[in-house]
């Protein structure tokens, strides 16, 4: 079965750029306009092209699902970008909610790769000067235990070595972290998948959303958190003999309202 090749036989055009957000998701609206206005100046060819134009190859339903092409523009935030290569999911990358990968030369002359996630944010970045990037927050690890919701207050579970249980003690001395995930901020690099091993994912360092409750007062930013009697929920440190060894981290926003989420920078004291 022939391959179907789509010859580009236009150079495309400098295009603006959003002024809001950051450079990631310009990226993947600039290569989605830059899709759209060539796709209806394609044609078919049964060879390998060659071109200043771009390429595209198409799926079944004849939607294009990887491309290569110019791309002319410059901005601060981007650099010159005179290329790139995306890939896609089936709905393909005239649209940025299809763009999966975006392959490019940086502005400092760095090869770059970007994979999307299911949200179609970035997920990971690639750089050949600065290394692996992620963009979320946290470093989380895979453990044994029973569904939590995320942003769950986890403790050690005495009776299942390596294994977790949602904590329910103030002060726990067992206390382990936090589930990692809440509020769509999914962790940026996990050790040992869920696919290994049937739990949860816990912060081991960084920030996450944690579930936080004022049963023992207020809590601000900068205060220091550990378990509550509420299952799952973090409270306020306010007792600093009770606290060693019972810290999950240090808020970094104040609780709104009596329980929610809490921003939390990650450190077991």
């Amino acid at each position: 079965m022939r391959k179907q090749v789509l010859l580009l036989s236009m150079v495309l055009v400098p295009t603006a750029l959003s002024s809001s957000g950051d450079s990631r998701p310009r990226l993947a609206q600039l290569l989605e306009t830059e899709a759209r206005a060539t796709l209806s100046a394609v044609k078919t060819v049964s060879a390998d092209p060659i071109s200043t134009g771009g390429v595209f190859v198409t799926n079944s339903s004849n939607t294009p699902v990887l491309g290569a092409f110019p791309i002319n523009t410059s901005s601060a935030e981007l650099g010159f970008l005179s290329g790139a290569l995306s890939w896609g999911s089936s709905a393909g990358i005239e649209s940025s909610s299809g763009i999966k990968g975006i392959l490019y030369v940086a502005a400092d002359n760095s090869g770059v790769v970007q994979v999307m996630n299911s949200g179609n944010s970035a997920g990971v970045q690639l750089s050949g000067n600065s290394g692996v990037s992620t963009f979320s927050g946290d470093l989380a690890g895979a453990f044994p235990s029973r569904t939590a919701e995320p942003g769950s207050v986890m403790s050690i579970d005495p009776a299942r070595p390596g294994g977790l249980l949602v904590a329910s003690t103030p002060y726990d001395r067992r206390v382990a972290g936090v589930v990692s995930g809440a509020k769509e901020y999914k962790p940026g690099i996990t050790l040992r998948g869920l696919a290994e091993i049937q739990g949860v994912t816990l912060t081991l360092s960084g920030t996450v959303y944690c579930l936080a409750s004022d049963v023992n007062g207020p809590v601000r930013a900068g205060d220091l958190l550990t378990s509550s009697s509420i299952p799952g929920y973090a409270q306020r440190a306010a007792d600093a003999d009770r606290a060693r060894g019972a810290i999950l981290g240090k808020a970094m926003e104040d609780l709104q309202g009596s329980r929610g989420h809490v921003l939390m920078l990650a450190s077991l004291q």
